[in-house]
């Protein structure tokens, strides 16, 4: 490719993202071509204008493209062709959008179905650049050789299709290996647990249903437990005291925008918007007692939870945000969503800070998980380093987490 050349190249791993940009390239659109493997209904394909497509090459494999989009792409004469299934699968995914400025292509991983563009964990990339330049007219040729593999379908073959779409049997989903914990397991248990096993624990929480969508422990786009944490410890790391940190990482840590609200969203919680905003110095005096790593004896300990509590502004649930953002591998967040459970199942009230730092001092830092030594492998010593605030994955969604086991 020569030099003078360009691409710009954004990518796509987060499903919001991949349909709004989908949604603005069908709008700039002058003429689109495209071949993926399975075609759907949804949100995805309302913003396809079938007016603009030009070819259309598609998939019908296991008979998982419905019929009704090749319906509609039919209408219009030589708009699409279809692709036999052979011993060779089509598995292609990309788009070539031709626009006033130049030309766009989505390619990735995802096909044009609900999945693809929603539920699933996918890959893409959005690429934008000029009509002439060697890249587009590379995917628009690997497009026209595909079209020149298919067929037109003729109203009879679609009609039979449609049948044979609606007689298909669900593909069987091959159980695998899933890590788990030991079953049954309660939260007096999981004080308990060996470093081993409560790692398997927590990993295994990554995708299970909670009590408001799916848990995400793991990295997942900036929403995630353990993305919160890395973000807040980013922003710990990039000053010296609490207030000179900036104020969009300021207000991240005490889980107000941009924080993904895991660990607790303050965002309704005005006098702490303030404090965060306007009183950070007086904040920053008190958290920076803390120490970013390594030990503080239990007075110390008492004595800071004392002090940050009783700022203007600040109650148990935000200054146990600060506290488990600064210090995840000591401390767990107290929020509405799993007050009740701490409550209920370990006998601990967390409304003052004598019962804050008792539900530590004497249940969970008691735990052999917590006294293990750090891991080596740089993944597991990353939950380790988080081991006690990750917690709040299994407390906030105990109901969840509990009828899954059972």
């Amino acid at each position: 490719m020569a030099q003078h050349e360009q691409l710009a190249v954004k990518f796509l791993p987060d499903e919001s993202d991949l349909l709004a940009e989908w949604r603005s390239m069908c709008e700039r659109s002058t003429r689109i071509r495209f071949a993926y493997a399975w075609m759907g209904l949804g949100e995805h394909y309302a913003a396809l204008p079938l007016e603009k497509v030009h070819r259309s090459v598609v998939g019908v494999e296991f008979a998982a493209t419905d019929p009704a989009v090749i319906k509609a792409l039919s209408v219009e004469p030589n708009r699409i062709h279809v692709i036999e299934p052979s011993d060779e699968v089509f598995h292609p995914k990309c788009v070539l959008s031709e626009t006033a400025a130049g030309a766009e292509i989505l390619i990735g991983s995802s096909n044009f179905t609900v999945g693809g563009f929603g539920k699933n964990v996918e890959a893409n990339v959005l690429i934008r650049c000029s009509t002439g330049h060697s890249f587009a007219k590379q995917i628009a040729a690997f497009i026209d050789s595909l079209w020149d593999r298919g067929f037109d379908p003729p109203p009879a073959w679609i009609e039979e299709y449609s049948a044979a779409w609606q007689a298909r049997e669900p593909r069987p989903r091959v159980l695998v290996p899933r890590l788990s914990a030991p079953a049954a397991i309660g939260l007096p248990e999981i004080l308990a647990l060996s470093w081993r096993d409560y790692y398997y624990f927590i990993r295994s929480l990554d995708g299970r249903r909670g009590e408001k969508g799916p848990i995400r422990v793991l990295s997942h786009n900036g929403k995630s437990y353990l993305d919160e944490i890395r973000a807040c410890r980013a922003g710990f790391r990039s000053a010296s005291s609490f207030a000179a940190i900036s104020e969009t990482e300021r207000k991240r840590i005490g889980g107000l925008p941009p924080s993904n609200g895991c660990f607790g969203g303050m965002g309704a919680a005005a006098l702490f918007k303030d404090a965060i905003h306007n009183r950070h110095h007086e904040v920053g005096k008190v958290l920076d007692l803390l120490p970013r790593d390594g030990d503080a004896s239990d007075q110390d300990l008492a004595l800071l939870i004392s002090r940050l509590v009783a700022l203007d502004g600040l109650a148990m649930t935000t200054a146990s945000r600060l506290l488990c953002t600064k210090r995840p591998d000591l401390f767990l967040p107290v929020t509405t969503a799993n007050k009740g459970a701490i409550k209920e199942v370990l006998g601990v009230r967390t409304d003052r800070p004598s019962d804050y730092l008792e539900l530590h001092r004497g249940k969970l830092w008691k735990a052999p998980w917590f006294n293990s030594p750090r891991p080596t492998n740089h993944g597991e010593a990353e939950i380790w380093d988080a081991r006690v605030a990750l917690l709040d994955a299994a407390v906030r969604n105990w109901e969840a987490v509990r009828s899954h086991q059972n």
